[in-house]
């Protein structure tokens, strides 16, 4: 009934995990499911296992070695050698793993909804447990989603992803062999432009592990160039480019699903990578294309994104967009927005409290001011600078050099409430119980004296036991 291909690449230490998860499902692995194994030239013990796991259960799995080729060329390897009784295929990476329900769940999905395609809940596990983000598209329950109306719920990953048998007689599952990044998500997506509809199953799970070891494909990709100019040119031009030929347009799903995965290259961990991975030269070209791509997404669709304004400000002036609209203050955000003390000391009669007002929607200018409230008692505080900003590719972003503060406050004041006023605005922040802050900063400083203390502690010891042996 399933097919589920695992493209395997030096997993020695995780294949014995990621089989049993296959092998313990509980809609019968002996009578209903085959896997099938493509070891991608692995180096290491992957070989030896593959061929004992083949010996243990021969009506089951199958082996099949090739020279490493890479993932696509493993997974169409693998593709050749389904059965033809299978029903449906699924695709498993080889140090991940699948709830113990995920196939029957599969079934009576596929039994239940006319859908080719059908996806899994993801779940981290390893150094990273929680859930995937996208998992927000399973909370009604299992549902067939059709992207014309529900755009803004893309889908990027094979694990996890099942497809009727069909798509494969028809030649519409063959993955791009000549590229190394986003395969998978460019297959899917080029599905969904034609078939319009998924379906999210409402039970089962796809266990996605995230390694101590950190050396996975998806962790090492920022540091190679084929990361950068030729990832725009085969993996969101294709999906821009198929989606023109088959509805004459740019699909709202595609330009958001894209949006959604060009803000990546905008995070902390990875834009200052490409400066040391491109050159000078090569950062131009990429940036340019960057740019031209961003040209096809209208700016609504980077204004829906869940990322903060800094990034949304930079996408639209990359673009050339108006930041009007953007750039007018909503006061509802912003006082959702906290103002953090940072410093805390008893001087005379007064506390002397220090802090800053750093955010991802608003950077103070340097006429702005905090102010304390207190019942009908107002004290402002003096501007402290500070060297803290935000750049992206070369651009400031945000700049809170004049995000600090300094106020003077009289020790029978306990409650207070920080206010920001500008000269276009002023809004309430969060309100401090300075006794409360007071008790949380001495815990904070307690825990941190006893840790200084206990590794004191152990360096003497250690001291002792050294001058013992001798």
């Amino acid at each position: 009934m399933f097919s589920i291909i695992i493209p395997i690449y030096n997993s020695e230490m995780y294949l014995g995990e990621t089989i049993n998860s296959i092998i313990n499902q509980s809609i019968g692995f002996l009578e209903n499911i085959e896997v099938i194994m493509v070891d991608d030239g692995s180096t290491d013990s992957t070989p030896s296992l593959c061929k004992g796991l083949r010996s243990k259960y021969p009506n089951n799995i199958k082996y099949i070695r090739i020279r490493n080729s890479g993932p696509s060329k493993a997974r169409n390897e693998g593709l050749k050698f389904v059965s033809e009784k299978s029903k449906y295929v699924g695709f498993l990476d080889s140090d991940d793993q699948l709830s113990l329900d995920a196939l029957l769940e599969t079934h009576l999905f596929f039994m239940r909804f006319d859908v080719k395609i059908s996806v899994l809940p993801i779940y981290y596990f390893g150094i990273k447990t929680g859930q995937h983000k996208l998992n927000y598209r399973f909370l009604k329950g299992e549902r067939v989603i059709h992207i014309e109306t529900e755009y803004n719920s893309p889908h990027f990953f094979i694990g996890g992803s099942f497809f009727r048998k069909e798509l494969l007689d028809e030649g519409s599952l063959i993955f791009d062999e000549d590229i190394k990044y986003w395969e998978d998500a460019l297959l899917i997506n080029k599905l969904l432009i034609i078939e319009k509809k998924y379906g999210v199953i409402g039970k089962g799970k796809y266990f996605y592990r995230k390694r101590v070891e950190k050396n996975s494909i998806v962790d090492l990709v920022w540091l190679s160039k084929d990361r950068y100019i030729p990832f725009l040119k085969q993996s969101y031009l294709p999906l821009i480019e198929y989606s023109l030929e088959k509805h004459g347009k740019v699909l709202p799903y595609i330009q958001f699903l894209i949006i959604y995965h060009m803000k990546l290259f905008l995070f902390p961990k990875n834009r200052d990578v490409v400066n040391a991975v491109l050159t000078e030269e090569e950062f131009v070209i990429f940036k340019n294309m960057f740019k031209d791509i961003l040209l096809k997404i209208e700016d609504r669709f980077i204004l829906e994104q869940d990322m903060s304004s800094y990034y949304k400000d930079f996408l639209l002036q990359l673009k050339g967009s108006q930041l009007n609209d953007l750039n007018k203050i909503k006061l509802s955000i912003l006082e959702t927005k906290n103002v953090t003390i940072t410093s805390l000391r008893l001087k005379s009669f007064y506390f002397i409290i220090k802090g800053h007002f750093i955010n991802e929607y608003y950077d103070m200018k340097s006429n702005d001011k905090i102010l304390l409230i207190s019942g009908n008692k107002k004290y402002t505080s003096k501007q402290r600078k500070l060297d803290d900003h935000i750049v992206i590719w070369g651009k400031k972003v945000r700049d809170y050099k004049y995000s600090g503060f300094q106020v003077k406050l009289p020790i029978w004041i306990f409650k207070f409430s920080f206010v920001l006023q500008t000269n276009q605005f002023t809004v309430k922040l969060n309100t401090v119980h300075l006794i409360k802050k007071t008790v949380l900063m001495l815990k904070a400083s307690t825990r941190n004296l006893l840790k200084q203390l206990i590794n004191l502690m152990r360096c003497f010891k250690s001291l002792k036991e050294f001058n013992d042996g001798r």
